[in-house]
């Protein structure tokens, strides 16, 4: 789990520092390419092997995904650190990135993201009005309370608990500093509510305390935190771990939650604060009433 930030200079024969604690997650040597939004992408050699893959995936039929295939894997380039933890980027790539000396390194989950400050510091200031708190990590049920590991439990309470609590702290303190009347919005789960002995659960129930505190903390500033507790969502990764059914005999689609928060970013909902919004299709409502029904499938 990459996330954090810090501040380097590139030196003049174009080496970058990368931070000690990013470098324990990345092993060895790195892969840097060209990124989206003007940055530079540092991805770890087994992760940038799953990249690929996924990029094999594309149909080299489609215009868009040959255009993206070429324009991420022509300035791939593998970089080795040297004894100083630094790896010296080619000039294509500090040229694409318009660095010029200071560089702004923050950890994006799966990857690194290199920028040059004045454009990471302009991004922030100029665009940055609205978070959705997105990533979630599920990894079992309560039928795996026996066997969950701790590196199960870690990889969850940090997806769901930690990311969510130093990316909205992060974003809140730029939205105070440059008087942003903003929204932060937490994407959870409705077994937040309903309650089970998993991480994921635990993680949840977390992330329902920072949305309510936070949104507490904030409301003087002009920043609006609200939350969603989705059930069972219809995404491409969608796998049915749920042992019930919904109420309404469908799962929610992700424009559904996308909607959601749209209403909860817009001024339709200054005045709510700290709210979460439960969109399930009834599925609650079989663990309190016990009125589910079976799910009809065509």
């Amino acid at each position: 789990m990459l996330i954090g930030e810090f501040h380097h200079n590139l030196d003049e024969k174009g080496r970058i520092i990368i931070p000690s604690k990013f470098r324990d997650d990345l092993g060895s040597k790195v892969v840097v390419t060209r990124g989206l939004d003007g940055c530079l992408f540092v991805y770890s050699m087994n992760e940038w092997n799953n990249i690929v893959s996924k990029l094999k995936s594309l149909s080299f039929t489609k215009k868009d995904a040959r255009m993206f295939n070429r324009f991420f894997m022509s300035s791939a380039t593998v970089c080795d650190f040297d004894r100083q933890g630094r790896i010296n980027i080619p000039a294509s790539l500090v040229l694409y990135a318009d660095i010029k000396k200071e560089c702004t390194i923050i950890g994006v989950n799966d990857r690194l993201e290199v920028w040059a400050t004045d454009k990471f510091d302009s991004l922030i200031e100029d665009n940055l009005d609205i978070l959705v708190n997105v990533a979630g990590l599920k990894n079992g049920q309560e039928a795996k309370f026996w066997d969950f590991t701790s590196s199960e439990f870690d990889d969850c309470m940090a997806v769901n608990a930690k990311v969510p609590f130093f990316l909205s702290r992060l974003v809140a303190k730029d939205m105070i500093a440059n008087n942003v009347r903003g929204n932060i919005i937490n994407i959870g789960g409705i077994k937040s509510f309903i309650g089970e002995p998993s991480p994921y659960s635990m993680s949840k129930f977390a992330q329902n305390s920072l949305t309510k505190g936070l949104a507490r903390m904030l409301a003087p500033y002009g920043i609006c935190m609200n939350g969603i507790a989705p059930g069972a969502t219809n995404t491409s990764n969608f796998v049915n771990l749920y042992l019930t059914d919904t109420s309404n005999c469908r799962y929610s689609t992700p424009d559904e939650i996308a909607n959601i928060a749209l209403l909860l970013a817009s001024d339709l909902c200054r005045s709510m604060v700290g709210s979460i919004v439960i969109c399930d299709g009834g599925e609650m409502l079989q663990y309190f009433y016990g009125i589910g029904r079976k799910l009809k499938r065509s």
